[in-house]
């Protein structure tokens, strides 16, 4: 019996057909929806708004740019006093506009009203020829300093909590700098008149047990004092 043997040959695997980049359903960075640096909404440093974070300025580019000191700005200016600040070397008891418009100097058009010698001498009773920061403050004694108005003194008292008064206005915002100045910034216009006691007492929130004895003990203590 012969028996016929036949090789059956296996066909040969076709190769993997490969998708050439051309034919590629993968989105290519040129068709990407992320938006490209130059079409970012994102703000750039150059176009921001906020002043860099330490930046020290002179005084007057200060109250300048600062929202809460326009007031202040506007008299500085009416006053001519610009140039004479920014000589530094000093410490600038600043009025808020909070300050102004509790002593009825609503808005600029009303600080432009007020006679500029009047002004300067007001403006030079809020600040002193050295620069002294909270620290250099004694506590809890009241310390007088000369101020840039001839003969006339502020007087400052820093209890032990750290909070600082002047004459009858308060420190709100203590040690900011400015070129070669210190700026602290006040709410109430300080007024360069003097005061007698009993106008004083009943100015300073700190003196109202002295104010309602002064008023108790009628018109006669009144006058003396």
């Amino acid at each position: 019996i012969v028996f016929s043997c036949t090789r059956v040959e296996e066909p040969t695997p076709a190769p993997p057909q490969s998708t050439t980049p051309g034919s590629s359903t993968v989105v290519t960075p040129v068709s990407s929806t992320t938006a490209t640096p130059g079409s970012s909404t994102t703000a750039t440093p150059g176009s921001s708004t906020t002043a860099t974070v330490g930046t020290v300025v002179p005084f007057t580019n200060y109250i300048a740019t600062t929202a809460e000191l326009s007031l202040l700005s506007a008299a500085v200016a009416r006053a001519g006093l610009g140039t004479a600040l920014n000589a530094g070397q000093i410490t600038v008891f600043a009025p808020s506009n909070e300050a102004f418009r509790a002593a009825g100097i609503a808005d600029e058009a009303a600080v432009n009203a007020m006679a500029p010698d009047k002004l300067k001498q007001t403006l030079q009773y809020h600040v002193i020829s050295d620069k002294i920061d909270e620290p250099a403050i004694p506590t809890e004694v009241s310390t007088s300093y000369q101020t840039q108005l001839a003969n006339a003194r502020v007087y400052v008292y820093k209890t032990s909590a750290g909070l600082i008064t002047v004459n009858n206005a308060t420190v709100t915002r203590a040690n900011i700098p400015a070129v070669n100045t210190v700026v602290h910034i006040i709410n109430r216009l300080l007024s360069p008149n003097p005061q007698n006691v009993d106008d004083y007492a009943k100015s300073n929130p700190n003196l109202s047990f002295l104010a309602a004895a002064v008023v108790r003990a009628g018109t006669d203590v009144q006058t003396v004092l």
